[in-house]
């Protein structure tokens, strides 16, 4: 409740704001009460319309319908929902591995989240109609960690390496206040669910000397609109940068850059940090590759 306190008397205290709205919308959001969400948000719509926040109203209220009914368990740290329909029992286990995974990146991130974490388990179908994903997105973070399990009845080792991956995000957003760019995000997420580049490094090194993977510039915002041949590689790439920082300078830099990002744009960032620009960074991680992986 920390956020909705510190933004709920600002909203009252600038009433013609839709600022203050939207962000109180968007705590709301983060904690599951998607009725306050959509109420928060429309009343900023009602100042100043807004695209954005005309879709994540459009979304609120998709989920309010499929998974309106939806039960829950908690932990100390996370609300975790799912289809009544679904196993109760592998429910129970990925909570427990949400505990775990949560446990062991307060050891690696040295951060804690205050509030809990919303995590929802949806039939396949239904994580399609909320998310909207394509058809390559296995799971999702837009600020709740949502997991397809459809045909699951236990934990199994890739579910367990799913939950931790998303569950980086949410440390990282926590972290960084949403200012993480995309390759360091899903670089520092791949690196956490024990992930390495070896399995394409061959394939990332040929398409780095070809340079057929977009700069980092390039790939600080979603993934999303990317072709999907290049998707695989993308991610490759920015394993392959969290790999070089943290084997050339050590995790204790990786968590300086993440709690330096809210108030530092990332160029200006390494710049003060490694003594790089982007272009200097850049080839130091296609030399990392071409070292390791390289004919």
């Amino acid at each position: 409740m920390d956020t909705i306190d510190l933004l709920a008397p600002e909203a009252d205290r600038y009433p013609q704001s839709p600022d203050f709205r939207v962000l109180l919308g968007s705590a709301y959001y983060g904690m599951d009460d998607l009725n306050q969400a959509i109420a928060q948000w429309n009343e900023a719509l009602a100042l100043q319309d807004n695209a954005q926040v005309r879709a994540a109203v459009a979304k609120a209220q998709r989920e309010q319908e499929i998974s309106g009914s939806y039960s829950e368990l908690r932990s100390e740290h996370f609300l975790l929902r799912y289809d009544a329909q679904q196993d109760e029992k592998l429910s129970g286990e990925i909570l427990t591995s949400l505990d775990g995974s949560f446990q062991d990146l307060v050891l690696d991130l040295d951060y804690s989240p205050s509030e809990a974490i919303v995590a929802i388990l949806y039939p396949n179908q239904a994580f399609r109609d909320i998310t909207r994903s394509p058809s390559w997105v296995g799971a999702l973070n837009d600020g709740k960690i949502r997991v397809p399990v459809s045909g699951l009845t236990q934990m199994t080792p890739k579910l367990a390496q799913v939950l931790r991956h998303e569950l980086t995000h949410s440390f990282v957003r926590l972290i960084t206040l949403g200012r993480c760019p995309t390759w360091f995000n899903e670089g520092l997420a791949q690196l956490e669910e024990g992930s390495t580049t070896a399995a394409l490094g061959s394939q990332l090194a040929r398409a780095l000397a070809a340079g057929k993977i977009p700069a980092f510039p390039s790939l600080e915002g979603s993934f999303v609109g990317l072709p999907a041949d290049q998707v695989p590689l993308a991610y490759a790439k920015s394993l392959a940068a969290l790999e070089y920082l943290r084997d050339a300078f050590g995790m204790g830099e990786v968590r300086r850059i993440l709690r330096q990002m809210p108030s530092t744009d990332f160029s200006t960032l390494l710049q003060n940090e490694i003594r790089m620009d982007y272009p200097a960074f850049e080839q130091e991680v296609n030399d990392y590759v071409m070292k390791k992986y390289g004919s």
